[in-house]
């Protein structure tokens, strides 16, 4: 009798993704982009501007496709969340905490992450070219973005930050440093969901249920992505960078699990 064929669990294929990735980029180092190469200066540019260009967004599709789906998935959430609790018995307090935790929650994840970030410091690990050629590659691709934050950067108080006059603006920059103000409008607007008419309701609960359904279906194709996307990824890190780039990572890794 024919058996069935066992599949391997998706993390199983994202750990190899992340292996064979580690070793083809050290590989590749060693043989054409570290400075111990034995390679024409042409041949070496040719290399790392074919990792540049073609091989990097090949990792870089799986990471936008999950960005792309943040403020859907977010807002349907948020909104559907605290629709549900309306209905079992108006917001009340429970709107009011769900509010006030936000904030606080928020804020000691931030203190968490910046503070085991900066105590234990695993960006320390790499060398000081190696930190310059990094930073300086971050540079290259967030310039535009650093410019346009800059021009944006919002000149309100502390608090009024929190409300956003433009949620579709916010929206935009979610991922950039407006992700509580959309947070916010997210759940203001949940809780105007709860308080109208039952009938009224329905049909926008409907849209936003819809929304999130579709926000994880892309979710789920993305991760089938993911062993590929993890390969790409740590490959064109390393073979620019090399295996001074792997305990870096690996104690970042360590910091976030910790924290």
């Amino acid at each position: 009798m024919h058996q069935e064929r066992r599949r391997l669990p998706l993390h199983t294929k994202i750990f190899i993704g992340l292996i064979l990735g580690a070793i083809a980029g050290v590989a590749v180092h060693l043989l054409f982009l570290g400075p111990g190469a034995n390679v024409a200066p042409e041949q070496k540019k040719s290399v790392a501007d074919f990792i540049a260009n073609y091989v990097a967004p090949l990792g870089k599709v799986f990471l936008y496709l999950i960005f792309m789906v943040v403020v859907p998935l977010l807002l349907s959430a948020l909104v559907l969340g605290v629709q549900e609790l309306g209905q079992a018995g108006r917001m009340g307090r429970v709107g009011l905490r769900s509010l006030a935790l936000t904030v606080l929650l928020s804020g000691i994840a931030v203190v968490i992450g910046l503070g085991a970030v900066n105590a234990i410091r695993p960006g320390d690990q790499l060398s000081a070219e190696k930190r310059a050629q990094v930073l300086a590659s971050a540079s290259k691709e967030k310039g535009e973005e650093q410019l346009k934050k800059a021009q944006d950067k919002k000149e309100d108080p502390p608090l009024l930050g929190f409300i956003p006059q433009n949620p579709i603006k916010e929206a935009a920059r979610a991922l950039d440093g407006g992700l509580l103000a959309f947070m916010f409008f997210a759940l203001v607007f949940g809780m105007a969901l709860a308080y109208i008419e039952q009938e009224k309701a329905m049909p926008v609960v409907a849209v936003f249920e819809g929304i999130f359904a579709m926000s994880l279906k892309v979710i789920e194709w993305a991760l089938v992505l993911a062993p590929y996307g993890v390969f790409f990824l740590l490959f064109s890190s390393i073979s620019q960078l090399g295996w001074e780039l792997l305990g870096a990572l690996a104690l970042y890794a360590a910091v976030v699990l910790g924290a």
